[in-house]
């Protein structure tokens, strides 16, 4: 009985060292138009992470950055099928895959790897979050010379697809990597 005792109180000090190790962060909600994403209280608007965002904010002291970019479902769809027009050897299965949500999703990868090189992802969920169908990765790779590890959502929302970015360096990764989560898990319309 003593060793159980004694082996309980280690356990809840292991895990109270664990858990207070992890980094607190404070976070607020930030909108676009149509749209909100909850990022750490510390990132501050920032310019040039991707001329095609609508919102960029970054912290250079912690080497976190968070882009969200927004393409209108119609408008996607109206290219695609500019494109098949031009195109008509692509069969009917093809067509339907690239209107879809899964066929956004694979352009937006396909263009990711052809921007990186050493490029690696993971699909960690297929889910719901905020009523929004999203899938979310994790990516890593060379972008101009520079490495860097990602969390990225892609939601389907009512009139637009979005793509939620939160980056760091290879060396912060492990420290922001639920943080990095928290914020791609975050949109909402």
């Amino acid at each position: 009985m003593r060793n159980f005792c004694f082996n309980i109180v280690v356990f809840f000090l292991l895990l109270f060292t664990t858990m207070s190790c992890r980094k607190h962060v404070e976070f607020k909600t930030v909108g676009h138009k149509n749209y909100n994403i909850k990022i750490p209280i510390d990132l501050k608007p920032v310019r040039g992470l991707n001329k095609n965002a609508e919102l960029q904010f970054g912290n250079l002291d912690n080497n976190l950055s968070v882009i969200v970019m927004r393409d209108e479902i119609d408008a996607v769809k109206k290219t695609a099928e500019n494109f098949f027009e031009q195109n008509p050897d692509i069969d009917s299965a093809q067509r339907v895959f690239a209107l879809s949500f899964d066929g956004y999703c694979d352009m937006v990868i396909y263009t990711l790897k052809e921007k990186s090189s050493n490029f690696k992802i993971m699909l960690n969920s297929d889910t719901i979050i905020n009523s929004i169908p999203v899938k979310i990765y994790t990516y890593s790779g060379d972008f101009n010379n520079n490495t860097s590890y990602c969390k990225l959502a892609i939601y389907a929302g009512k009139n637009d697809y979005y793509q939620v970015f939160s980056f760091s360096s290879p060396e912060n990764y492990s420290q922001y990597s639920h943080v990095m989560m928290q914020i791609v898990s975050s949109l909402s319309e």
